[in-house]
């Protein structure tokens, strides 16, 4: 196979046959032991899981994930339109995640699996005319943030094998790896003047903020704090805002190193976003299914 990494979420055996399911690839590997290199099954349909074999040998069956998801939008804090209820905004039949306008407002990063796995997407500021800007072709691809001058994005893949951060130009072509290592680096965001990437990595241990020059380098320790791993620079670029995974809450820290304190005890991460006025965040404590009773706080620095 190709797959110089591939995570295996799934294994059944026969009488002359094992038939592996790839998450790589989302779909099932059937390797005779003595034939050499494993050959994949087509199936029907996409995100088959749960692979069960008769016990005949000839018969296969699986159940097959389906959901989606969509992006909406609202009227913020300062909107002239008042309240207004969510409207879906961005939408395929596959699932669309990870929205984030560009500073100068004019397009919209998101990532989404319309194409038949998780890619890199731009579209207009009305969520018009999209663009797939990378093909990973598998790989896990996902949380894509804006440089401040709107001519770059920073993502993480897992197309290394583990998770790394890569940036590739907003018009597209050849993204550019930049984190390297046997360890994760997950969810980039760019700092205000846009010379450093911000990521969570858990390269020394556990889980804390690093940053690295947006053209490579040495990496910088931000956080001591255990457990942080998605951070936003203040737009003042004085202080570094971050989440911690499972812990609820906001914490931050100066740029330049110091004492990291505590700013919210709401929202979770993936949940929020660092506002001009505020910090914006969904009370998941406040709502229900229904995506128009997402309670979204506004809350001085």
């Amino acid at each position: 196979m190709n797959d110089k990494f591939l995570t295996l979420t799934g294994l059944r055996w026969s009488e002359n046959r094992v038939f592996i399911r790839s998450r790589r690839q989302h779909e099932f590997v059937y390797d005779p032991p003595s034939a050499g290199a494993p050959e994949r099954v087509t199936i029907a349909g996409e995100n088959a899981s749960s692979l069960s074999i008769s016990r005949s040998g000839n018969r296969l069956v699986y159940e097959r994930d389906v959901w989606d998801t969509n992006i909406w939008r609202i009227p913020g804090p300062n909107s002239s339109y008042g309240k207004m209820p969510p409207s879906r905004f961005i939408a395929s039949t596959q699932p669309d995640l990870e929205p984030q306008f560009s500073s100068d407002g004019a397009k919209i990063v998101f990532s989404s699996s319309r194409s038949g796995s998780y890619e890199i997407w731009v579209c207009d500021s009305e969520g018009r005319n999209p663009v797939q800007l990378t093909s990973f072709s598998g790989f896990e691809v996902g949380s894509p943030r804006w440089s401040p001058d709107s001519r770059w994005i920073a993502f993480d893949s897992s197309r290394a094998g583990n998770f790394d951060i890569y940036v590739i130009s907003a018009d597209g072509g050849q993204p550019r790896r930049l984190t390297s290592g046997p360890l994760n680096n997950v969810r980039p965001s760019w700092s205000q003047d846009g010379r450093w990437i911000y990521f969570g990595s858990n390269r020394s241990g556990d889980w804390q903020i690093w940053k690295e020059p947006a053209q490579g380098g040495a990496v910088v320790q931000v956080t001591k704090m255990k457990g942080a791993e998605e951070a936003f620079e203040s737009l003042d670029g004085k202080f570094v805002y971050y989440a911690k995974v499972g812990v609820p809450g906001i914490w931050k820290v100066p740029v330049a190193g110091g004492e990291e304190t505590q700013v919210l005890d709401r929202s979770v991460w993936n949940f929020w976003a660092l506002t001009g006025q505020g910090i914006c965040f969904f009370d998941l404590a406040d709502s229900t299914p229904q995506p128009s009773s997402f309670a979204v706080s506004l809350r001085a620095r």
